[in-house]
């Protein structure tokens, strides 16, 4: 599965900004984190890290 740039910028942002929670993301399988980073919707990534 190719990571478009954008979509690690618009991850990475999120990050810094403290809105996306990566101790969650990092407890995902990676089918279910995979999917999260990629659907670049800021409703996708801001319900990343909060994914069960």
């Amino acid at each position: 599965m190719a990571t478009a740039p954008a979509d690690v910028l618009h991850a990475a942002q999120q990050a810094a900004e403290g809105t996306l929670d990566l101790k969650k993301l990092a407890s995902l399988p990676d089918e279910a984190l995979f999917a999260r980073l990629m659907d670049r919707s800021s409703e996708g990534l801001r319900n990343a890290g909060n994914a069960a």
